[in-house]
C-alpha cells in the first residue's frame, strides 16, 4: 500500500528527472558514443564504491527494535562489496586505462548521492535511506539489461564491457523487492514515510543529474581527444 501510494505520488519526478532525460534518447538514435559509455562508468564507479560504507553506518545507528532492518542493511553492503571492480573491468575491456579514467573526481549528480547518503546514515534518518535503495535499485532492475542488450547489439560493445550493468539487472529485482517490503513496514509511521520519499526524490533527481553530467563529460572527453594531433 505505501509502497504503491509512493510511486504513484514520484511518478511525475520519474518522468522529468529520469525517462525524459536526453541519454536515452542518444542511446536510441545511435549517437551515444564510447566516451560517454566511459564517463558513465567513471560516475558509477564512484557512486557505488561508497555503498557498502554508508550501509554499514547506518547499520549502527539503527535502534535495537528495528534489528531487521540492520540486518537488510548489513546484507545490502555485503552484496554490494566490491562492485566499483565491476566498472574497473568494464573499461579495461573498452580498450581504456582505468587510472585514467577514474582520475577525475566525481561530477554533480554522483557527487550529491554520495554525500546525502553518508548524511543520512551519519547525522540524519537512516531508515531515509531506504528511499535511495528503491531509487537507484528500481532504475537497475527496469533499465540495466535493456540497455546492456543495446550497447552490445546496437553499437557492438563487447559483452565483457557491460558487465555491471547485466550483475545490476538481475540483482536489482530482489534489492528492489527487498526495500519495498521495508518500506511496507516502516511506511506506517508517517515521519519515517515523508524521510523515505523524500530520499527517493532527490535520488531521482540526482540520478538525472548524474546522466546529464555522463554527456556533458563524454562530449567533452571526445572534444580532447578530436584535438590531440596524430603522430605518424
Amino acid at each position: 500500500m505505501y509502497f504503491e501510494e509512493a510511486l504513484t505520488s514520484l511518478e511525475p519526478e520519474r518522468k522529468t528527472w529520469i525517462d525524459q532525460n536526453p541519454i536515452f534518447a542518444k542511446i536510441q538514435d545511435g549517437s551515444f558514443t564510447r566516451w560517454h559509455y566511459l564517463a558513465y562508468l567513471k560516475e558509477t564507479y564512484h557512486l557505488v564504491r561508497h555503498t557498502p560504507t554508508y550501509l554499514k553506518v547506518a547499520a549502527e545507528r539503527i535502534t535495537d527494535n528495528e534489528n531487521w532492518l540492520r540486518d537488510y542493511y548489513l546484507q545490502f553492503a555485503e552484496d554490494e562489496t566490491g562492485h566499483e571492480l565491476l566498472c574497473v573491468h568494464d573499461i579495461r575491456a573498452l580498450d581504456a586505462e582505468p587510472e585514467q579514467v577514474l582520475a577525475d573526481k566525481p561530477l554533480g549528480g554522483s557527487w550529491a548521492m554520495i554525500t546525502q547518503n553518508y548524511f543520512l546514515s551519519s547525522f540524519g534518518n537512516p531508515v531515509s535511506l531506504i528511499g535511495d535503495t528503491i531509487a537507484t535499485e528500481g532504475l537497475g532492475s527496469s533499465l540495466a539489461t535493456e540497455m546492456a542488450d543495446i550497447l552490445e547489439k546496437k553499437y557492438g560493445f563487447p559483452h565483457n564491457a557491460t558487465t555491471f550493468l547485466r550483475v545490476h539487472g538481475e540483482a536489482d529485482v530482489e534489492h528492489t523487492e527487498a526495500a519495498r517490503q521495508a518500506l511496507e513496514s516502516f511506511g506506517r509511521e508517517q515521519t519515517h514515510y515523508n524521510d523515505i520519499l523524500h530520499t527517493w526524490k532527490m535520488t531521482l533527481r540526482y540520478y538525472g543529474q548524474l546522466f546529464s553530467d555522463v554527456l556533458a563529460q563524454g562530449d567533452e572527453w571526445a572534444r580532447q581527444h578530436s584535438s590531440v594531433p596524430s603522430v605518424h
